[in-house]
């Protein structure tokens, strides 16, 4: 079954994808967004540099970014347009995720 993707999410992507990639910061690149359709998940991509260490773990930014991404996605998880947010970081060509989801914004 071919299942037509509902458009605000199509044009949150196209969007997002309008202003990478640039730097957030010195070492951290946002390469591209996109959305699992079938799980409602929308996942940014990132680039870490590889000046920083391989063992880094990124799962902290999470807690320090969690204000301003609750504020920006609280209304798509609450109503289930979103399921869950994927933030994927390839770090030294191995990938690290975490997730923000309806309960870390409470």
């Amino acid at each position: 079954n071919f299942v037509l993707p509902p458009l605000s999410m199509a044009e949150s992507v196209d969007l997002t994808n309008k202003e990478f990639p640039k730097h957030l910061d010195t070492v951290t690149r946002p390469d591209k967004a996109s959305y699992d359709y079938l799980d409602s998940v929308f996942i940014y991509h990132f680039t870490v540099d590889d000046s920083v260490p391989a063992d880094t773990d990124v799962t902290a930014v999470k807690q320090q970014g969690l204000s301003g991404m609750c504020d920006f996605w609280r209304r798509s998880l609450n109503s289930k347009e979103v399921t869950k947010v994927e933030y994927r970081y390839s770090l030294h060509g191995k990938f690290q995720s975490y997730f923000l989801e309806q309960p870390d914004c409470q």
